[in-house]
């Protein structure tokens, strides 16, 4: 009934009441819970079958606490987790995107489609990771306020890669 174990028979009542009117059949409510709740006020009620229930529920109280054993939330790593997925992406993307020139099966353009689309998609994922791990640190922190220059090398690097694939490729 949501009452402390040493309320008095007004609190019992009051609560009762409450409790009756949010489970009663009649107003929506569940009838299982309505007869639980009925069958508590009776012995809550009842002084002699409400001393009878204290007396076992002090007897049947374990000797000895159980104490729950609780260990930490696992937690994700971001960085780990997004650098190995640019990575693969690229891979997969650029062994897709030199298969397909080496072998010259040109039918399959949507192909190379999809592998440009796969590399550049890796691209981004590796950028947000620059990203993340820069905000990783202080405010004041060097890393923090020369975004600027690493945004340069990240995108001169990511350009120089792309005139590399882009010179293999046509070297052919």
């Amino acid at each position: 009934m949501g009452v402390a174990p040493n309320a008095t028979k007004r609190r019992i009542e009051a609560a009762y009441r409450y409790r009756a009117k949010q489970f009663h059949p009649d107003r929506g409510g569940d009838e299982e819970k309505m007869k639980s709740l009925n069958e508590a006020y009776a012995v809550l009620h009842d002084d002699s079958a409400r001393a009878m229930y204290d007396a076992e529920r002090r007897t049947t109280q374990p000797e000895t606490a159980f104490a729950v054993s609780v260990s930490a939330p696992a937690t994700a790593d971001a960085v780990y987790g997004q650098t190995a997925s640019a990575i693969i992406s690229i891979a997969i993307g650029l062994i897709l995107l030199l298969l397909v020139r080496f072998h010259w099966i040109w039918f399959l353009w949507p192909l190379l489609i999809l592998a440009a689309l796969v590399v550049v998609t890796g691209i981004f994922m590796a950028h947000n990771v620059l990203r993340i791990v820069r905000e990783s640190f202080n405010q004041g922190h060097i890393v923090r306020r020369l975004r600027w220059v690493q945004e340069a090398i990240y995108w001169s690097s990511v350009g120089a890669v792309g005139y590399g694939v882009y010179l293999i490729l046509v070297s052919v």
